[in-house]
This record gives C-alpha cells, sequence and structure tokens, in this order.
C-alpha cells in the first residue's frame, strides 16, 4: 500500500467524524459537545501544520507528533486494529456485546478522540439480512505519522459508503472482525480498500477513561434498532432469477403468497432486488446493484404488451425478456417458492 499524508483529507475526516460520529437523539442534542469537538479538530489541524502536516517535526514543541502516533503498536488495549502488519490499539470508550448488539466506540485518548478512533455497531440476528436491511456500520480512522496511517477507513450498509465486507465471530465478550474497508472518495479524493482485522474485547462497558468528552456510553445512547420488528418483516419463502449469465437466489423477502392466479413477491439480496406482482396487476421489476445505493441502478421491466403468466403448483416459474429504460433487453427465468 502506498503511504500518503494528506492533510487535508485528514482534516475532512475529522469533519466527517464530527458531523457523522457523534451520539444524541436528536440533531440538537449534543450541539454543545459538536462545537468542542470542531475546537480540536482546529487545534489538531493547527498542529499538522507546525509539524510540516504528517511529516517533519519543525516545531513539535507541544508534543503533537508524539500524540499523533498514540496507540501504534500498543497490542494490549481493548481494541486493537491491524492493517498490513502494522497494530493500533484504542483503550477509552464503551463498549456493548450480548445477543442483541455489538457496539464499540473507543478512541486512543482524549487529546486524539477525532483522529483515532474505531466505531462498531453490528447486531447478530440481523446478519443474514441483505445490504439495505442491515444497521452495520464499521469506521476505522488513525492520524498517525507511521505508514500505513494516515486513513478514515468505513464499511457497512450507509448508503453512499464505498463497497465492503465483513466477517464477524464472538467468543464470550471478545470479537474478532476480518473485514474489507474503503476509504470514502469524498473525504480522501480517491476510493481504496484495505484488509482491515480488528480485535476487541468488552471486558467492561466502560473502557479506560470512558467515552469521550463526557459522553453516553454505547447502552446508554438508546440509538439500537427494534430487533423483533425489523425480523417480523420477513416472510418465509425463495426467488430464484436467472438473469445476465447468472442464478441469483434470493431468501430475503418481505412478501410471497400465491392466491388463484396471481403471483406476488417482494425481496432482495445484494446484487438484486425484485417486485413481482404477476396475475391481475402485471407488474416485474428487477433493479440491479447493492441496494444500498438508491440511484443509477439499472431497472429491467418486461414490455408493456407482455402478460406475466406464471406456471406450477409450490413453485411457480415465468421465462421470458425483460428491457431497461436504454432499452437493452436480457432474456430472464424466475421461480417463486412460498411457504404455507
Amino acid at each position: 500500500m502506498q503511504y500518503r499524508s494528506p492533510t487535508t483529507a485528514i482534516a475532512a475526516g475529522l469533519l466527517f467524524c464530527v458531523a457523522a460520529c457523534g451520539g444524541g437523539d436528536s440533531p440538537g442534542s449534543n450541539l454543545g459537545e459538536a462545537f468542542d469537538q470542531v475546537g480540536e479538530a482546529e487545534e489538531l489541524l493547527d498542529a499538522l501544520d507546525r509539524t510540516d502536516g504528517l511529516g517533519g517535526d519543525p516545531d513539535d514543541s507541544d508534543g503533537v507528533g508524539d500524540a499523533m502516533n498514540a496507540g501504534v503498536g500498543d497490542t494490549d488495549a481493548p481494541v486493537v486494529v491491524t492493517i498490513d502488519g502494522v497494530s493500533y490499539g484504542y483503550r477509552h470508550g464503551s463498549c456493548r456485546v450480548d445477543d442483541e448488539a455489538v457496539r464499540f466506540e473507543v478512541v486512543t485518548d482524549e487529546r486524539m478522540a477525532l483522529g483515532n478512533s474505531v466505531q462498531i455497531t453490528w447486531h447478530p440476528r440481523l446478519d443474514h439480512r441483505p445490504w439495505s436491511s442491515q444497521e452495520t456500520s464499521l469506521m476505522v480512522s488513525h492520524a498517525s505519522n507511521t505508514a500505513p496511517a494516515p486513513f478514515v477507513l468505513l464499511g457497512g450498509s450507509t448508503a453512499g459508503w464505498p463497497a465492503s465486507t465483513w466477517d464477524v465471530s464472538v467468543s464470550g465478550t471478545t470479537v474478532e472482525i476480518l473485514a474489507t474497508l474503503g476509504t470514502d472518495p469524498r473525504l480522501s479524493g480517491d476510493e481504496r480498500h484495505e484488509e482491515v482485522r480488528i480485535v476487541a474485547r468488552c471486558d467492561t462497558e466502560r473502557l479506560g477513561d470512558g467515552p469521550p468528552f463526557g459522553g453516553p456510553t454505547v447502552r446508554e445512547s438508546g440509538s439500537d434498532p427494534d430487533i423483533d420488528t425489523l425480523l417480523s418483516y420477513e416472510v418465509e419463502g425463495q426467488v430464484e432469477v436467472t438473469f445476465q449469465g447468472a442464478t441469483h437466489s434470493i431468501d430475503y423477502l418481505t412478501t410471497c403468497n400465491f392466491h388463484d392466479a396471481e403471483t406476488i413477491a417482494e425481496g432482495h439480496n445484494d446484487e438484486l432486488q425484485v417486485w413481482f406482482h404477476a396475475g391481475i396487476s402485471n407488474i416485474m421489476r428487477v433493479q440491479v446493484g447493492d441496494a444500498r445505493l438508491h440511484s443509477d441502478r439499472p431497472v429491467f421491466q418486461p414490455p408493456a404488451d407482455v402478460q406475466l403468466e406464471f406456471t406450477g403448483t409450490s413453485t411457480r416459474t415465468w421465462s421470458g425478456t425483460v428491457v431497461d429504460d436504454a432499452g437493452n433487453e436480457e432474456p430472464i427465468t424466475v421461480a417463486v417458492t412460498c411457504a404455507g
């Protein structure tokens, strides 16, 4: 990986964290804290200017160069992130590990809370759900002048974030995450991906000096979704779509039923989102691409004069041709199986 030291990228990353990483149930609930964080960010940026960005040390009378390296090589910390063989430790913050949620918000120390932080939100009971329905968020940032830092790496289900993958294993209160996280081009000017290993242990819900800026713990913040409600939207069934040279199995469905001549289904996976209401309404839509991205996804539909006639009993099938807005045609075969 190529080492870079763009002060402007760190500035953007810090401002991003101020805007997106704060807690609170309403936009104004932590406004005073946000202003404090902006002040901290401005102090750090002033220090970066005095130390010639992230290299050199012409004026380090206040020890900023040492502060920026805080946590590097700290493999005994509650949260350790390893990238390209370099480990970063994060000691202060809060955490939660149970059957409902894995959540960490940790920093190296109060001085570097905006520049060196890890935020993890993952819900074990929702792990089977596709991208757009997961409530997953991974953010790792470090402003150290030791390569491969500086970086702000993102992953999860947030629309507009770079493509990412993750695998989470939990043993007691220790969590291991193997993830591919990306840089956001809106922050750094380009997009690249890094293989990241995170080992996080939650021996107590308050880690080190506790949450920065006197904020609430992750459990006290009350920002977790209603898991039971989200799971109640699911119905049993499966849609298999052969399309664009591949067969896609979609088993996350929010609607699936047969009624006389009608075949109705709605669901998605990481590659496709499908809607079928064949029979009286005669509607079919196949939307291609990552369902987190709410624009620029091709939508294919049958021509207006085509009647959707599914055949079969326990599994109903239809084959034909669908067309996108640009007139591109694709053969398609759909098989729908509904439980009950």
